[in-house]
């Protein structure tokens, strides 16, 4: 599987960080897989990078609490590592009704250099959830990218 290793690098730090922060019982999702594919181009700057944690227990002390899109059903943590926003969701504490989405992260991630990130087919399937319930433009942008990408 071929990856984009200057998207990889310019994150690599952050990662190894936030490794030592939360475990290494994570797998990253959104949209950083995409970029790391290669489905969107990277232009040196991303808005953050979302993670599953497995383990609530390894959530940092000092993350804020922070709801998504509003919704106080749905509900995530963030930490700031080297400048960058990390969002925390986990379906075991803040995202109910989410548990076999999680799962879905969880099963086949892709594996590079020891972290896991999100396969496309879960990634398209998060992307047409969020359009779905939230009618998200980038969203309706990346399934789009996705598309053309299979198309290649």
């Amino acid at each position: 599987m071929k990856i984009n290793k200057q998207f990889f690098n310019t994150i690599k730090p952050i990662l190894i960080e936030l490794r030592e922060k939360v475990g290494n019982d994570f797998v990253i999702f959104g949209s950083v897989p995409l970029y790391l594919l290669g489905v969107v181009a990277f232009d040196k700057e991303i808005n953050d990078i979302d993670i599953a944690l497995k383990d609530t227990a390894n959530i940092p002390p000092k993350a804020q609490v922070v709801t998504f899109q509003g919704d106080a059903q749905q509900q995530f943590h963030k930490i700031n590592i080297q400048g960058m926003n990390i969002d925390i969701g986990s379906e075991w504490k803040g995202w109910p009704g989410q548990k076999l989405f999680f799962q879905k992260i969880f099963t086949n991630p892709i594996n590079v250099e020891g972290f896991k990130f999100a396969n496309l087919d879960v990634i398209e399937e998060w992307k047409k959830d969020m359009v779905e319930k939230y009618n998200r433009e980038k969203d309706k942008n990346y399934l789009q990218k996705i598309k053309e990408y299979r198309l290649k």
